[in-house]
Parts: C-alpha cells; sequence; structure tokens
C-alpha cells in the first residue's frame, strides 16, 4: 500500500480535487554482459550499454508509486500503457470517475498520439508534451498573439494558444511555446502542450508544467547518491529486479520516515501549546514551553532540508546503543557529540514514544 499517495488521490476524489502524477524514464548504464543491456539513449553517453529505469512518481511526496525496468533500447513511449496499468493498481483507480481526478503530467518522450488517446480514454486530465517537434512547429503558426512569459534562464520564452488544434479522442486545449534557437538567429524552438484543464490561465498552466522539471530527475539523483542505485549491479535481469525494488522500498521508506516524524512533531507542538494555554498563571513553565515549540520548529525545519542523501548518511548514520529488556526495545542513547543531535533526538523520541522506547543523549 502506498502510504501517503493513496490518501493524497483518495482525499482528491473525495473532495473533488485534482492530483498531478509524473511518469519518467532514466537510463543506467551497466556491462554489456548483462542480461537485458542494450545500446539506447543514455544523456551525454554514447555507444554504451545500459537498462531503462521507468518510475511513476507522486510529485507532492515524491514517493514512488510504480517502477520497472526495461532493456536500454526500451523508450518513454513504449512503457507508458504498462505503466499506467501499474500505477491503476497500486493506487485503486479502478473505475473512470476515480482517475478523473489524476492530472498525468508527461514529459515528450510518451506525448504520442496513441498514449494521448489511451490516456484521455480512460479519463485522466493531462498536462502533458506533444511527441512530434515537427508537428509542434506547424501548429504554432496558427497562433494569433504571443504572450511573453517568465524568463527559464536561456531566453525569453513566448506561449500562446494554438486555434488549429490537432485532434484528439477529447476535447483539448493546445498552448504553443516558443524560444530562440541560439543556433539560428532569427529562429525558435516549439513545443505544444495538451491540456485537458479549460478554465486556468496560460500562466497557471506553465508553472504547473514548469514545475515538473526537475522532480522525477531530483529523486534519480537523490537514489544514485543515497542508495547507491548505480553502484549495486547483477548480471542476472531478475537479480537486478530485485534490486530495483528493495531500493524503492529504502527510498519511499526515507520519505514515510520524514512524514511521520514531521507529523508527530506538529501534533507535540499542539498539545504543548494547549497545555502553555492552561498553565498560562505559571510564568516559568510558560517560558519552558516557549523554549520547547522554538525547539520543535528548528527541528521541523532540519527534517525537511534532508533529501535521501543527506538522510541516509547523517540521520542513518547516528552513533548510539539500543537497549533491548526481556526480548524488547525499551531506550536508545544516541551519542552527545553529532552535530543537530538534539534536534534528532527530538525527532525520534517523539515518533518512537508511543511505542514505549525511550529516545535520549548518551553520557560523555
Amino acid at each position: 500500500e502506498h502510504n501517503q499517495s493513496q490518501a493524497l488521490v483518495r482525499e482528491a476524489i473525495e473532495q473533488s480535487l485534482t492530483a498531478t502524477i509524473d511518469m519518467d524514464l532514466t537510463g543506467r548504464p551497466v556491462s554489456e554482459n548483462a542480461q537485458g543491456a542494450k545500446k539506447g539513449y543514455f544523456s551525454k553517453k554514447r555507444g554504451i550499454y545500459g537498462l531503462q529505469l521507468a518510475r511513476v512518481l507522486m510529485p507532492d511526496t515524491q514517493e514512488i508509486i510504480a517502477e520497472e525496468l526495461y532493456p536500454g533500447n526500451r523508450l518513454s513511449c513504449q512503457v507508458f500503457i504498462e505503466m499506467l496499468g501499474e500505477m491503476e493498481q497500486g493506487l485503486s483507480l479502478d473505475t473512470k470517475e476515480k482517475r478523473q481526478r489524476v492530472c498525468l503530467r508527461l514529459d515528450g518522450g510518451f506525448g504520442t498520439d496513441k498514449n494521448i488517446n489511451h490516456a484521455l480514454w480512460k479519463g485522466y486530465q493531462l498536462l502533458a508534451k506533444m511527441f512530434s517537434g515537427n508537428r509542434a512547429r506547424v501548429l504554432a503558426q496558427s497562433v494569433q498573439q504571443w504572450v511573453d512569459v517568465d524568463a527559464d534562464g536561456k531566453g525569453t520564452r513566448q506561449a500562446g494558444w494554438v486555434t488549429k488544434t490537432h485532434r484528439y479522442g477529447r476535447k483539448t486545449r493546445q498552448l504553443a511555446v516558443r524560444k530562440p534557437n541560439p543556433k539560428k538567429k532569427s529562429g525558435f524552438n516549439y513545443v505544444v502542450l495538451v491540456i485537458t484543464d479549460m478554465t486556468r490561465d496560460m500562466l497557471t498552466l506553465l508553472r504547473s508544467y514548469d514545475a515538473r522539471s526537475g522532480v522525477p530527475e531530483s529523486t534519480f539523483c537523490q537514489d544514485n547518491q543515497g542508495l547507491a542505485q548505480r553502484k549495486l549491479r547483477k548480471h542476472h535481469f531478475v537479480a537486478q529486479q530485485m534490486l530495483m525494488l528493495l531500493s524503492q522500498l529504502a527510498h519511499n521508506l526515507c520519505r514515510w520516515l520524514k512524514q511521520w516524524m514531521i507529523s508527530a512533531l506538529v501534533a507535540k507542538d499542539k498539545m504543548e501549546q494547549s497545555a502553555r494555554l492552561m498553565i498560562a498563571c505559571q510564568r516559568a513553565e510558560t517560558q519552558q514551553q516557549s523554549i520547547s515549540s522554538e525547539a520543535i520548529r528548528l527541528t521541523i525545519s532540519s527534517i525537511e532540508q534532508r533529501g535521501i542523501r543527506r538522510w541516509v548518511r547523517q540521520l542513518f548514520a547516528l552513533d548510539g546503543v539500543i537497549v533491548i529488556k526481556k526480548g524488547v526495545v525499551t531506550s536508545h542513547p544516541l551519542n552527545a557529540n553529532y552535530p543537530l543531535i538534539s534536534r534528532f533526538q527530538l525527532a525520534f523520541e517523539t515518533l518512537l514514544k508511543p511505542v514505549g522506547v525511550r529516545v535520549r543523549l548518551a553520557k560523555t
């Protein structure tokens, strides 16, 4: 069960909101002797062998919903339908009414006519980049008014609504985006976004799609650095799939634990504020509670700032002792010399206290 993602999708369905889902494909270089290793597209690397890792991600929680490993010559457009089926199974999207509350945010590799029509037929909302650059250039010619949008760091972009849209299986709006081509002084590069939302304005839609940039890539990078995905290799394809599943579990566990800690700290802060109101007449105790609230705020900030790499290398590497009495863990003293240990001790103490485990600082 996908802890946070299922809850967000369920909330979106119940409250008639929209939950956004990202999908991406990345290359994983391996030995040419490994099973499934094929020559394919690997960013900034040519002529090497590898596999392709497809991932479905909830951007709000960065939780992995589904993952699958493919031969190195597999393309994004070829894995879309299969990954969509795995996502539906993981999130229990078994009816069209439920799927209508999910927006698929896709890059151009997934945006073929077949994939877009399949998603529209299934009832999904779309914010997807069209696959064909040549078609995007042709459609952009029907734009009647180009509007300057925010700069992306490489040159000012312009956007405009396509008036002669490409026909799909369901009504869509299509937004053309262009930016100067550095290789041509008077030329532009064009992309077209396929959109099912008929109400939101141009800038809001562009910001929503721009927010996709970096989310899947960032999670891949964090897993490579924090979970050593590219360093752990096996010859047999089944063994590689097992490593992928273990890595997915570790990734999600880090995300879940992070959210559990923050939720526990927020609940603790609310309880202390209620207690402070009850004893407001006692000045000394009120001052103590204020310091505790500040400590909780700093602890939450430290937890939120840490990605998977720092989570694994800092929090999971804390020195300490586990005290077991009669087969039950009762306490966990931590090394008091570790940087920011007071914040981490507060986080673990708040999380584990309800199950009877005391986390404290060891005497030095």
